[in-house]
């Protein structure tokens, strides 16, 4: 068989490397966009955080937005606020433009983006680091449940359990009532964990009538939420 002679002189014996130098700067791209996107990342959280902390310090549950993304000239707008609306993540404008071709930023969907309850207004100190050992067991029994034990540096620890399944085969207003009532009595980073498994289940196919539109179940779990929460503060009177 005979080879391919090329202008340089070579055979056709497959592809030819790249040069070094070139592979050392794809690697180096390579980097620099995954930091450009965790940068991106971290803009976008902290816009969040201050257009959050501007919303409730002005006793505001929304934010008029121009499609430039730019605020429609609130009140005591500052230009933290303008530079801030405008590296707001995209998921926080997800609903799209109203009749008037304008976003509207609500103060629940950046709480959510944050991990917080749709309805918080209070502020989000910094988690302290936890340098401890978590160990967590698990007896399944297969004709029945699962027990699970809590050890925290070696030491057995009470706590609350929370099981999101929704192979149970649901009914979409059961589902929802009994999401409703465990966000309700959960600590707030939790409630906001349950939060989303409640509105995107993992086999949320198994849900029966479960609508189709998020926001309308949004909205169906915020009025339950509200009203489990109101029936709490009864009993505890």
């Amino acid at each position: 068989m005979t080879a391919v002679a090329h202008s340089n002189g070579g055979a056709d014996t497959g592809p030819t490397p790249a040069p070094q130098g070139s592979r050392d700067a794809r690697g180096r791209l390579a980097a620099l966009r995954d930091h450009q996107a965790a940068l991106a990342a971290h803009v976008g959280t902290v816009a969040t955080e201050v257009v959050r902390a501007w919303l409730i310090e002005h006793e505001r549950s929304l934010l008029s937005v121009e499609i430039d993304r730019s605020p429609i000239a609130p009140l005591n707008a500052d230009e933290s606020l303008t530079a801030a609306v405008a590296h707001l993540p995209d998921v926080v404008f997800r609903w799209g433009l109203d009749n008037r071709g304008r976003f509207t930023v609500r103060l629940g969907d950046l709480n959510e983006h944050l991990g917080l309850p749709r309805e918080d207004r209070a502020s989000t100190p910094d988690p302290l680091p936890f340098a401890g050992r978590v160990e967590i067991v698990g007896e399944r029994d297969p004709d029945g449940g699962t027990d699970i034990a809590l050890y925290i540096d070696g030491e057995p620890v009470r706590f609350e359990e929370y099981i999101i399944d929704a192979g149970w085969g649901f009914e979409w207003s059961e589902w929802v009532e009994q999401r409703a009532y465990e966000i309700a009595s959960a600590s707030a980073a939790v409630a906001a964990t349950l939060y989303q498994s409640a509105l995107d289940p993992p086999g949320s196919k198994y849900i029966e009538n479960m609508p189709a539109d998020r926001r309308q179940r949004a909205d169906e779990l915020d009025e339950l939420i509200e009203r489990a929460r109101t029936e709490r503060a009864e009993e505890n009177r």
